[in-house]
């Protein structure tokens, strides 16, 4: 069965993690990033990742250049936010 790792990091503990199963597994990993940055300030970035979770911002991401129908299965990684997945993930999920 041919595998794929794509993952959603912030703050990159995340991304550590992901390669560590990457490697572990001999498989491709990918990572899912934003068009716009999140801010630097950490009070600021939690507010707006707050509301942009709840409610329900998808916000653009960066193609990922991945044929997908090569692959038997997709192995997802990401933080949680607010007892969800980050927005970008929602955005990756509906693309």
């Amino acid at each position: 069965m041919k595998k794929i790792l794509v993952y959603y990091s912030l703050g990159g503990n995340t991304r550590a993690v992901a390669k560590k199963i990457a490697s572990k597994l001999k498989i491709k990993a990918v990572e899912i990033k934003t068009l716009k940055a999140y801010p630097d300030d950490v009070d600021v970035l939690q507010s707006l990742a707050k509301m942009q979770t709840e409610i329900g911002v998808m916000p653009q991401i960066a193609p990922t250049k991945v044929d997908f129908s090569q692959y038997d299965a997709v192995v997802l990684g990401m933080p949680v936010w607010w007892r969800t997945f980050a927005p970008a993930v929602k955005t990756f999920l509906k693309s």
